[in-house]
């Protein structure tokens, strides 16, 4: 979704849940639905799609597989956020 057609309805400090069926985009083989979280940033792509910062809520960190959080370290990312589209997330 392009910033012109999204509705400013969603803002820093709110609360996430990535939407049934949304893949990580690091990790293709990890489905991370339901994962929950909160906004600490709204930004766009080099496309104008909107992305959404998440810091994961500390039920969700707790669940993170361990290879995920082992190709992390790895990669250098870091485990405790992760931008996705506006539309991955409710």
């Amino acid at each position: 979704m392009k910033k012109s057609e999204w509705k400013d309805n969603l803002k820093i400090g709110d609360k996430v849940e990535v939407k049934k069926g949304i893949k990580c985009p690091d990790c293709k083989d990890l489905d991370i639905s339901g994962w929950k979280g909160e906004v600490f940033e709204i930004s766009e792509d080099d496309e104008d799609n909107v992305l959404i910062g998440i810091l994961w809520d500390l039920e969700t960190a707790q669940n993170i597989p361990e290879n995920f959080i082992e190709q992390g370290n790895e990669e250098e990312l870091d485990n405790d956020s992760m931008f996705l589209y506006y539309e991955d997330v409710n």
